[in-house]
């Protein structure tokens, strides 16, 4: 380079590229710099995967899940997948691949996962796939007619979303995890408490709460044993939160994972305390947004959680 100032990167890049066929090398090739990453990365976003599907249809007689990324996906290749490889998959998860269309989707009735489809398409996946679907991703979609894909997805066990909770707590009575990614209200939380008694485990970020919504989660969710909560903005709640709180994990006693994020003085020394008493089968534990008044809080939080790792 230092005999060529005038030569650019994307130069180099574009003389060196072509011979590049190893993934290996790809690899290396990235590592040079970050615009050589992006570059690599929107220069093979064009492949055809037919090859592989075809290779894929004959050979991997085994194969339970299959992971397509930023590949071209005809519904040739889709129909192929599914009439060769259909009886075995249980997996399949497509994540920013184009030149497919609804009528691939059709073909598609396998899978225990699956994530990453147009809106579009969820109605006509969701039916397709009613029996063996019990796990979906979806992110960044706002206008999905969940109506009709709950209506479909009744076995839905694992949902994870960034939409909002109403149809969630109406339609998937057999939920058992739950992981939002969007604001919601204390509303929402309280229709999943509601509506998805088997749940497991919910992860959820929240714009308000309150010691009422707490309380809904401890006399519905009784199999809950993962609760991972958010309070982005607490101006709109009303703190302390420790009775509620208490009441949750009075209700949940099977709680083995406690996450609580609050901004500031969310609980204090006497929610320790309720934790230490009540939290018998807790083995995981963060807090923050706790107000430390003495160590009394710490002594008595000390004195039980017998699990506690």
């Amino acid at each position: 380079m230092e005999k060529h100032p005038n030569v650019s990167m994307d130069t180099v890049f574009n003389c060196v590229i072509p011979y590049i066929h190893e993934c290996d090398d790809r690899n290396s090739v990235s590592l040079v710099c970050r615009k050589w990453d992006c570059q690599l990365r929107m220069h093979f976003d064009d492949i055809d995967i037919t090859p592989w599907i075809q290779e894929i249809s004959n050979t991997f007689k085994c194969l339970k899940a299959l992971n397509i990324r930023r590949m071209v996906v005809g519904d040739s290749d889709l129909e192929l997948l599914a009439r060769t490889r259909g009886k075995d998959l249980r997996g399949l998860m497509i994540d920013r691949c184009k030149g497919f269309s609804t009528n691939g989707l059709l073909h598609i009735d396998i899978g225990r996962c699956v994530s990453e489809y147009d809106d579009k398409d969820l109605t006509i996946l969701a039916k397709n796939c009613s029996k063996p679907l019990v796990s979906v991703k979806l992110f960044g979609r706002h206008e999905v007619d969940l109506v009709d894909f709950f209506s479909y997805a009744v076995r839905l066990e694992d949902f994870s979303c960034d939409m909002g909770l109403q149809v969630i707590g109406q339609y998937c009575k057999k939920l058992r995890r739950f992981k939002n990614f969007g604001l919601v209200t204390q509303t929402g939380l309280i229709n999943v408490a509601q509506g998805c008694l088997e749940l497991e485990c919910l992860r959820i970020q929240l714009t308000d709460i309150s010691n009422e919504t707490l309380e809904y989660i401890g006399t519905h969710l009784k199999n809950l044993r993962d609760f991972h909560i958010i309070l982005l903005n607490d101006s709109k709640t009303t703190l302390p939160l420790d009775n509620g709180i208490r009441v949750m994990l009075i209700g949940c006693s099977k709680l083995e994972r406690l996450s609580i994020y609050f901004c500031s003085k969310g609980l204090t020394d006497i929610c320790l305390g309720y934790i230490g008493k009540f939290g018998h089968n807790l083995r995981y534990l963060f807090l923050r947004g706790c107000v430390i008044e003495s160590d009394a809080g710490l002594v008595e939080l000390s004195k039980g959680c017998p699990k506690l790792r």
